[in-house]
């Protein structure tokens, strides 16, 4: 068994190492993956903010999550070329009222119910009108142009960075957390520049060698290392918090497993873990892709392992229906994406 994890471990290496360490950097934090609108990463935030100041900023959390939904509808029409001259009949439509409807284009009544909450108040700051900040703008210029602007993904980053400032952690110690295959500081990124990593000792580990580069390159002072989620290179309940974005899918069942059970040893309080490819039903779906797995998790299996190392779920979130409970036929771009919330059971 253990060579065959050897063996699975040296085809991701060599899958992830034949990219430029340009693309790692840039891959996973654009488009709908960019960690400011993309609504597992809103939730590692949110997460992570509750630790450390329990109890506040619930209306930004929750303005936020609005934010990242109605981006990402931002984002689609920013892409869609039918669209590229339509911005203003959009707009148009928005402010005349429900009944106006652009030829040709279906505005969904969450959008307009949001679009008529601009701005508003949150925990004492004012959430500006992005949906018009990003209608009024011509489209992109370029094809290598984000079709989302830079300063509108970063809505919420100013706005945190200044509520969070001013804000007293409930702690004096540090939560230690730890990411497993963290990339290119891909979410770390956004912990650091929305104001959450200075108060957090954070841990980052990935097989590929560039992607610690990256980390490094942008995050010196912050321990980025290389390592396998297979074999963690710290004590057991070292950290109080690990986080893990999109990884056991890419395992083969047996590896996925051993991921699992390395994450629970190392882990002493919480794990917040990420999935794209997840559903309610008995069994994986195993799927190959390339030098690795693609596979489609049960929900129950998964939550099965993680109990047999002492872990409970707490919560179970599909993305697509924690964002259509908040805005009724609201989309996500990835129906099988789930987050889960576990917590070991004898603490």
């Amino acid at each position: 068994m253990e060579q065959r994890f050897e063996r699975e471990t040296a085809d991701l290496v060599r899958s992830w190492g034949k990219h430029d360490r340009e693309v790692l950097r840039d891959y996973l934090v654009s488009d709908v993956e960019d960690p400011r609108i993309n609504v597992q990463s809103v939730l590692t935030r949110h997460f992570l903010m509750e630790r450390l100041w329990p109890g506040l900023f619930g209306q930004f959390k929750e303005h936020e999550l609005r934010f990242a939904v109605a981006a990402n509808w931002l984002l689609g029409i920013r892409k869609d070329g039918s669209l590229v001259a339509r911005h203003d009949d959009i707009l148009c439509a928005l402010l005349a009222g429900p009944d106006e409807q652009p030829d040709g284009i279906e505005i969904p009544d969450w959008v307009r119910g949001v679009f008529s909450s601009l701005p508003a108040e949150a925990d004492g700051f004012e959430v500006p009108d992005y949906i018009s900040d990003v209608l009024v703008l011509p489209p992109p210029a370029r094809q290598d142009e984000p079709p989302l602007p830079d300063y509108a993904a970063s809505t919420f980053l100013g706005l945190f960075r200044r509520a969070l400032a001013g804000a007293s952690v409930a702690t004096a110690d540090r939560p230690t957390v730890i990411e497993p295959a963290c990339g290119s500081a891909n979410d770390y990124r956004y912990l650091d520049a929305f104001g959450v990593a200075a108060h957090i000792d954070y841990t980052g580990f990935d097989l590929c060698e560039k992607n610690i580069a990256n980390a490094r390159e942008m995050f010196p002072a912050v321990d980025f290392r290389a390592g396998n989620i297979l074999a963690v290179e710290a004590g057991e309940r070292t950290f109080e918090i690990c986080i893990v974005h999109d990884i056991f899918e890419h395992l083969s069942i047996e590896a996925m497993a051993k991921g699992v059970a390395e994450v629970c040893r190392v882990s002493d309080r919480s794990v917040l873990a990420h999935f794209f490819q997840m559903h309610d039903e008995p069994e994986h779906l195993v799927r190959t892709h390339e030098d690795y797995h693609w596979n489609r998790l049960s929900l129950e299996k998964v939550a099965q392992l993680f109990g047999a190392e002492g872990f409970e779920l707490v919560r179970a979130m599909k993305i697509a229906d924690l964002v259509a409970a908040r805005f009724d036929s609201a989309q996500t771009h990835n129906e099988h994406a789930w987050t889960l919330h576990l917590e070991r059971m004898d603490n």
